[in-house]
Order: C-alpha cells, then structure tokens, then sequence
C-alpha cells in the first residue's frame, strides 16, 4: 500500500481546497485550520517538516529557494501557478491530485502545476 502525503495548504490558497483532498481520500488541513495564519514562512516550513506535511501554495517565489537550499529530507513541495479564483484552484488541486495518485511518493519533489493551454501540465522536479 502506497502513503499518500499529508497536504497542509498555504494562506493564499481557497480554505476550501482541503475539502477537494479528503474527498479524494487525503488527509489536508488548511494553515488557518492549524492557526498558522501569518506564521513566517521559515516557522511554516519547520512545522511542515516536524510533522511531514506537503506544503501546497502557490508562492513560488518565497519557497522555491527555501526547499531548494535544504538538503535534508522532506515530504515535498506543490505549486499551483495559473488562474485566478476558486474554480482555478479547484482545476489546478485536481490535476495535482490526479498526478499523486499514479505516484504518491514526492519526498524531496517539487511538483509544478501550470496553466497549460485550456488546462493544467503536471511536472515533477527532484529537489536537493
């Protein structure tokens, strides 16, 4: 049996999007319901990796470089770039799922989710 990862979503993602997860059968809490809201990205990530959490958000630009540095192990990283609003989200959280369920193993991963044409490419990277 495959571990599917524990998926914590960022701020500036919809709190709704926890509830696409467990439908799929993954346990997902958004950071409001872990009262991190506003937590400093560096706490986020500590609490993210003590308790093994893949961090879902859409802030490229603040964590890219910070999982990117760290060559320790961890539970993986999902950017969901592209689309504005909830039903963007939804479609992008979707096609990240989808992926995740031919292969939920992302430890040390960066997985990329893009507006591609009329709907969203999937690729994975290897971190550090």
């Amino acid at each position: 049996m495959t571990v599917r990862p524990r998926l914590l979503f960022d701020e500036n993602l919809s709190v709704r999007l926890p509830r696409l997860a467990h439908e799929r059968g993954y346990e997902a809490a958004h950071v409001r319901d872990l009262a991190l809201l506003s937590t400093k990205d560096w706490d986020l990530l500590d609490r993210v990796r003590r308790e093994d959490w893949t961090l879902v958000t859409n802030n490229v630009q603040e964590f890219r470089d910070r999982y990117r540095r760290k060559a320790d192990l961890h539970a993986g990283i999902v950017f969901l770039i592209g689309g504005a609003g909830f039903e963007a989200q939804r479609a992008a959280m979707t096609a990240a799922i989808d992926e995740i369920d031919r292969d939920g193993d992302l430890t040390n991963t960066e997985m990329l989710v893009e507006l591609y044409g009329d709907g969203f490419r999937v690729r994975r990277f290897e971190l550090p």
